[in-house]
């Protein structure tokens, strides 16, 4: 009975141990998860605040950013912006033989006495803003141009193509670029842009525009017996053809051909175009 009692006794000892046992480690269980839940919420909140500091830094960036971008934009769309140009007086009071022609605020002479660096320098300084490649390659005056040899300029204004002109060496000699025996030839490659900013002799805009058969009779009546007029179909710069009047004045001096040529419609005699030529 004695030995029944001891075993009894161990018995429920061992159960009681086991039963503590198991209540510690339920104990250390939950206290774990309970730490852990913890640390990870921890975790998550510092996680949620980096995210809120970078959500807030990407927003400011992209703020930034967007206002850069508008800058850019307003500033390209200032610089892109057509620049009207009004005649000045030095070629409203010109004559067809003085050869003059105004591009923007530059006035180039056309009978072959300007040099091309005159040319360029004028356009450098006139307050706008060209690119000036000459054989597709920045103007540089010592470079070198070959004895008769000729050079394409070409003038672009808010990155396209404005107009160009060719240059001749009169000279035997191989010069360089900034030598007065560079001389202007004639306009070449013209936009429209051009046309509606460059003005010929008494201030007529290169394109017409604005004038009418009656106003540029009056405006060049000293060349009366000059002029030539044929009916004939005129074409706008566009392609489009009219019944119209054919208009030309050909004028020489010293070797220099200078040539006006116009076409205005028949029914209301406006200008559909008109052309300067110097050669």
């Amino acid at each position: 009975m004695k030995k029944v009692k001891v075993y009894l006794m161990m018995s429920l000892l061992a159960i009681a141990l086991c039963a503590c046992g198991e209540v510690s480690k339920e104990q250390r269980t939950e206290s774990d998860v309970e730490s852990k839940s913890e640390k990870k919420q921890e975790e998550v909140i510092e996680q949620e605040e980096r995210t809120d500091e970078l959500g807030e830094t990407e927003v400011k960036v992209s703020e930034e950013s967007s206002e850069e971008v508008n800058d850019e934009v307003v500033e390209e769309t200032e610089e892109s912006q057509e620049q009207s140009f009004e005649c000045l007086p030095e070629i409203l009071n010109a004559s067809l033989e003085d050869c003059l022609l105004q591009v923007d605020t530059t006035i180039i002479r056309c009978d072959g006495t300007m040099s091309l660096n005159e040319v360029i320098t004028a356009l450098q300084s006139s307050g706008v803003q060209y690119t000036i490649k000459v054989d597709n390659k920045d103007y540089n005056p010592q470079m070198l141009v070959g004895p008769q040899g000729q050079v394409e300029v070409v003038i672009y204004k808010n990155a396209k193509k404005y107009f160009g002109f060719f240059a001749q060496n009169m000279s035997g000699d191989t010069v360089s670029g900034d030598s007065e025996n560079i001389k202007f030839l004639m306009f070449s490659d013209i936009s429209p842009e051009w046309c509606s900013n460059s003005y010929c002799a008494r201030g007529v805009r290169v394109d017409g525009m604005g004038h009418t058969y009656g106003t540029i009779k009056e405006l060049f009546k000293d060349y009366a017996d000059k002029i030539k007029e044929t009916s004939s179909t005129v074409v706008t710069p566009t392609g489009e053809e009219y019944p119209g009047i054919q208009f030309g004045i050909y004028l020489e001096k010293d070797n220099i051909h200078i040539s006006v040529s116009a076409g205005f419609k028949s029914e209301d005699g406006s200008c559909v175009s008109m052309f300067f030529f110097v050669y």
